[in-house]
């Protein structure tokens, strides 16, 4: 009983640099409260785009989780009944755009202990672009 009630326990992140934006903390960092778990920033202005982030991530995940499906569950019935693989690279197309509008594919906020968060959205963004193009091209060369 005693390890349940430590768990629930509110943790602070033991981190050397900003959640949001990735650079090093000053000494009296601005906190932000993530469920249960308090992080660092550098700034109120990063406090502020954590927390943004936060409200629009808990709005669009979902969606974002429903179009990766969804295309998976097409490109799946394509490739086993062995149909037109042009809906195949629409719906990749489609994911790409996905990530590109809904840059949220992180289901664990501590994830951003190792990245920030711009750099998830950077990196997130520069994939989308990458398979709605390459989905693009296939769609256009098929």
């Amino acid at each position: 009983m005693a390890s349940i009630a430590k768990k629930r326990v509110k943790e602070k992140a033991d981190l050397k640099t900003c959640v949001y934006c990735g650079r090093v903390l000053p000494e009296k960092p601005v906190e932000v409260k993530v469920k249960t778990t308090t992080f660092n920033v550098c700034s109120d202005e990063c406090r502020l785009e954590t927390e943004r982030y936060l409200a629009l991530d808990k709005r669009f995940k979902l969606p974002l989780y429903i179009v990766i499906m969804v295309a998976a569950i097409v490109t799946l019935i394509i490739a086993i009944s062995g149909g037109n693989m042009n809906y195949s690279y629409i719906m990749q197309v489609a994911v790409g755009i996905a990530f590109v509008i809904w840059p949220y594919p992180v289901s664990i906020f501590t994830t951003f202990q190792n990245n920030s968060i711009q750099f998830i959205v950077k990196v997130t963004r520069v994939v989308g672009i990458i398979l709605a193009v390459f989905g693009a091209i296939l769609l256009l060369f098929s």
